[in-house]
């Protein structure tokens, strides 16, 4: 993901895997950033995913 604009906002990917109780997440924040993500979460062949754009004022 990219965070395409310097508005002070982030993009931020958040993961939880169903039954697992396994939560991560990544954000990106300022112009052109951007952060490359690869999960593997033990025991479960789904996952929740939530990709957000957050405030940081």
């Amino acid at each position: 993901m990219q965070d395409t604009a310097m508005d002070g906002r982030c993009a931020t990917v958040t993961a939880t895997g169903n039954g697992v109780g396994w939560i991560d997440m990544v954000e990106a924040c300022g112009s052109g950033v951007r952060e490359n993500f690869d999960w593997f979460i033990p025991g479960t062949r789904s996952a929740d995913v939530i990709l957000r754009i957050l405030d940081t004022d």
